[in-house]
């Protein structure tokens, strides 16, 4: 989904200085931060890791892995 792609893209650069997980909590309040961690793991993220350091394969996988999470509730 493009849409929650660039929604992924834009939450992980929202905060600088801040680690992915701490950006995507911010950018996506309708999961907690034990949820995003698991996304986050299912991608082979780690919690620590900052989104500047992500590939553009890496992002399409944890905005796939969030979008996926997001339509099974």
């Amino acid at each position: 989904d493009e849409s929650m792609f660039f929604r992924t893209v834009r939450a992980a650069f929202a905060q600088r200085r801040k680690t992915l997980l701490n950006c995507l909590s911010a950018g996506f309040g309708e999961f907690n931060k034990t949820e995003l961690t698991e996304i986050m793991g299912s991608c082979g993220l780690a919690p620590s890791v900052r989104g500047e350091t992500l590939t553009i394969e890496q992002f399409a996988a944890l905005s796939n892995a969030i979008w996926e999470r997001k339509n099974s509730l």
